[in-house]
């Protein structure tokens, strides 16, 4: 049995000012794989620094859902940790994630996203007194 992975790229921006175009790029289109074979998504990101983004990977499913892969610092979606690995080369712009042992359930388009790094400024607490 083979499974036909199409590939996508998908970025997200935050509402506020960005002063540049950001292009996530994934090389292959589309995959075809046998039951139980291992493949490498790959992400690069054009226009901007990986280190400024929390970066993702997300799958759709055939019934059109969404379902959590994986996210930077080793945050998997439920189950899918040992089926899955994740890694940020910020360095090189780039962005892999590992299917490491292939089954039909993981048919579907496989997204790459960025979400900005907002940083707040820090919280203080004072009081008067007389």
């Amino acid at each position: 049995m083979q499974l036909i992975l199409p590939i996508a790229g998908l970025t997200l921006f935050w509402a506020g000012e960005v002063s540049a175009q950001i292009v996530l790029e994934e090389p292959e289109p589309t995959v075809t794989l046998p039951t139980g074979g291992k493949f490498t998504f790959q992400c690069h990101m054009n226009g901007g620094s990986m280190s400024s983004y929390y970066m993702s990977w997300y799958r759709k499913n055939p019934d059109a859902s969404f379902t959590f892969i994986y996210r930077e610092g080793n945050k998997y979606g439920p189950g899918l940790e040992g089926h899955f690995e994740g890694k940020v080369e910020a360095s090189s712009n780039r962005f892999t994630l590992d299917l490491l042992q292939a089954a039909m359930s993981d048919s579907g388009i496989y997204y790459c996203t960025a979400d900005v790094h907002c940083v707040l400024p820090p919280l203080s607490s004072g009081s008067k007194t007389k």
